[in-house]
């Protein structure tokens, strides 16, 4: 049994964890009062991560159960690539706020530490995928060969 399905299956609990974390913190500046704003990954899309990010779960359910083919490799690597792709995306969205926010004066943004947590853990759901494809499990006989006997041609 190879570790790369609980490296998939790991990496995507770790991303689905984030969604429910904080991706952004604000700090909003007017009228001389300062307020802080968390704002959660739920509020930025998390189901849509949460959707990416339960392929590869699913896939590293079955290979846990089955065995952690190419087929299952695959899924997981769509689910990881996507995830990991709109974390960028969403990582630029939250840059762009953040300059919208000091360039009027009204505050500061940044990214929070959930948000982190959901680039890791699509990234290592990736690395873990391409890495079953790369050398997947071997295929389960039904029945083991045996070998040929000594001296018989």
């Amino acid at each position: 049994m190879k570790a790369t399905k609980w490296i998939v299956g790991a990496g995507a609990v770790i991303g689905i964890a984030s969604t429910f974390l904080d991706w952004m913190s604000v700090e909003l500046t007017g009228g001389g009062a300062s307020t802080s704003v968390p704002t959660g990954g739920m509020d930025h899309g998390g189901v849509v991560f949460i959707t990416l990010l339960c392929l590869p779960l699913i896939a590293a359910a079955v290979g846990a159960l089955k065995r952690f083919g190419r087929g299952m490799a695959t899924l997981a690597l769509v689910g990881g690539l996507l995830a990991t792709l709109m974390s960028m995306a969403k990582y630029a969205d939250i840059s762009e706020a953040a300059a919208l926010l000091a360039e009027h004066g009204l505050g500061t943004a940044s990214v929070a530490g959930g948000y982190w947590l959901l680039f890791v853990g699509a990234a290592i759901t990736a690395v873990g995928a391409i890495v079953g494809l790369i050398k997947p499990e071997p295929k389960l006989d039904a029945a083991p060969t045996a070998a040929p006997a000594y001296g018989v041609r």
